[in-house]
């Protein structure tokens, strides 16, 4: 009985190695599904992690690369999609798929969703292997040693009465000392299952332990991520907040005061509303340039002034000027006005300007002092 024991317990633990030597073999290589899964995991991770994705319940439950390109639109995601579909035919291992990933998205996240992927998928598993035959079991009985040894009497497959998928093999046995035997096969079974239920514990607890440490690393990667963006977003307000208050003290009325205390001969004369055509603001918010005519290729924006001081401005209605402004809006745009997705142009031929700015001439360069509000029409 110690012999049955032992080679029970070391089937347990081969069973075992095997198991988590499947699970952990990241050099094998993917079947082709798995690994455009594997892909299409990548994409809709980097989509998240760059702000431009949806939820996977959006998709369906094995959604794949194009799946997601027929939803997102942005240029981001264009180029992510147009890199991994270059690797999407071209199987590999989870390794490869790891340092794929780390290109756009941490990549635990990526092998967790894949395994997770792979255990509701299994391949098509082999056909059992036949029951040992009655001359089978009888070499086996005479193996055994004599303390041991099971007389196999007869063996008879019973199924005339039975559905096919009922049929069990009837084997009547004697064992050389009674009851002690019996006693002994049942402390055996009771063996068995309880290091069968031993090691799926601790298979249990070990595949646990590495999800959760995966998830922790997880979460404080988002947690990094989350803190970079508000701190971002607080130097953000506080240059807007200074901005304001510069914007507030520049029109006190003691500035007005003092302009209005100078005499009227150091003021230029402006008999009427004067035009001035000005080119897209610097990074300070400055016009880097005012001409009395249109430049195409440089006016952007058409201000009208009273005093030289103070003035409008808007986007010149012109054709070639507002094509060339619409092929780089950010550029062109952006510091100067405001408005609902501007920096997103395609398709779009033409600007209106909803409201005009309002612009301030410091030292001889005229200054963004309120954005225009503008939109596109096709």
């Amino acid at each position: 009985m110690k012999m049955i024991r032992l080679l029970t317990t070391i089937l347990i633990v081969l069973i075992g190695a095997m198991t988590l030597s499947a699970q952990t073999d990241e050099n094998k290589t993917l079947t082709l599904q798995q690994w455009q899964r594997g892909i299409a995991i990548v994409g809709q991770n980097a989509a998240l992690d760059g702000r431009y994705g949806h939820p996977e319940s959006e998709f369906p439950k094995d959604y794949s690369l194009d799946d997601l390109n027929q939803v997102y639109k942005s240029q981001k995601w264009k180029k992510v999609y147009t890199a991994l579909k270059a690797k999407e035919g071209k199987a590999g291992s989870i390794a490869d798929l790891r340092e794929i990933a780390k290109e756009y998205t941490p990549p635990y996240g990526v092998v967790r969703k894949l395994n997770d992927y792979i255990a509701s998928h299994p391949e098509q598993s082999a056909a059992p292997e036949p029951k040992p035959a009655a001359d089978t079991v009888k070499a086996m009985a005479a193996a055994l040693p004599d303390t041991e040894k099971i007389e196999v009497v007869e063996a008879v497959t019973v199924d005339e009465d039975l559905p096919e998928t009922d049929s069990v093999t009837v084997i009547e046995t004697t064992a050389d000392n009674g009851s002690a035997t019996s006693g002994s096969g049942w402390s055996v079974f009771f063996d068995v299952i309880l290091l069968i239920i031993a090691a799926a514990a601790l298979y249990l607890a070990w595949t646990l332990k590495k999800e959760n440490a995966e998830l922790k690393k997880e979460l404080d990667y988002k947690v990094d991520k989350l803190n970079s963006q508000f701190e971002k977003f607080s130097k953000n307000i506080t240059t807007d907040l200074n901005r304001v208050t510069y914007l507030v003290n520049k029109r006190r009325p003691v500035d007005i005061e003092f302009l209005s205390a100078k005499d009227d001969d150091e003021k230029p004369e402006y008999r009427g509303p004067r035009k001035l055509y000005l080119t897209k603001p610097d990074a300070n918010d400055y016009f880097i340039r005012s001409t009395e005519a249109v430049e195409v290729g440089n006016s952007v924006f058409e201000l009208t002034t009273n005093d030289g001081v103070t003035g409008t401005f808007k986007v010149i209605d012109n054709y070639d000027v507002q094509q060339t402004a619409l092929q780089m809006p950010t550029e062109y745009l952006l510091r100067a006005c405001t408005g609902k997705s501007i920096n997103i142009s395609s398709g779009k031929t033409r600007i209106i300007t909803d409201r005009e700015g309002t612009a301030r001439c410091e030292n001889g360069r005229w200054h963004v002092a309120v954005q225009a509000i503008i939109h596109y029409e096709a």
